[in-house]
């Protein structure tokens, strides 16, 4: 299994902006070592932070059931989006769940430029991260990202 990093994320194309370290301090323990280590381009970095019957949902997608879909959806989509620069704008959190406000920019597969905004519900216990609910337009997803082949998961989606 290659790397985020190997795969086409580095630290040139996933830039780190210099406000994401002020909003990860301010992130509960699990979400924060989960987007570090997506920042850091570090695909089992993000998977340690997962429990086991973890629900991923992206727009435009299937709900993902458990670690092993995560991997294999998001190793899929590293370096989809080439000159990634992705931005944590804000986070708000009550007890178990935090409300990421994130931006990004690319180019797109076509060429183009990507531009993205939205929020990630997540939920977490007992230290690990239990669902993430990826908030963002469709529309971009199905029309210019290449598809997602669920038929390469490793676990059944749940909806």
């Amino acid at each position: 299994m290659r790397s985020l990093r190997e795969a086409g994320y580095t630290d040139e194309s996933a830039v780190v902006v210099a406000g994401n370290r002020e909003i990860l301090v301010a992130m509960p323990a699990p979400v924060s070592a989960f987007y570090a280590a997506y920042l850091d381009g570090n695909l089992e970095g993000m998977l340690s932070q997962l429990a086991a019957r973890v629900a991923v949902r992206f727009p435009s997608y299937p709900t993902l059931l458990g670690i092993d879909a995560a991997r294999v959806f998001f190793a899929g989509q590293a370096g989809v989006l080439e000159d990634l620069r992705f931005e944590l704008v804000d986070v708000i959190t009550r007890g178990d769940v935090a409300a990421v406000v994130w931006r990004e920019s690319a180019t797109a597969p076509d060429g183009a430029l990507w531009r993205a905004h939205g929020v990630d519900v997540i939920r977490h216990a007992h230290g690990l991260i239990a669902s993430i609910e990826v908030g963002g337009a469709a529309a971009p997803l199905r029309e210019r990202v290449p598809r997602f082949a669920s038929a390469r998961l490793a676990t059944p989606f749940a909806r």
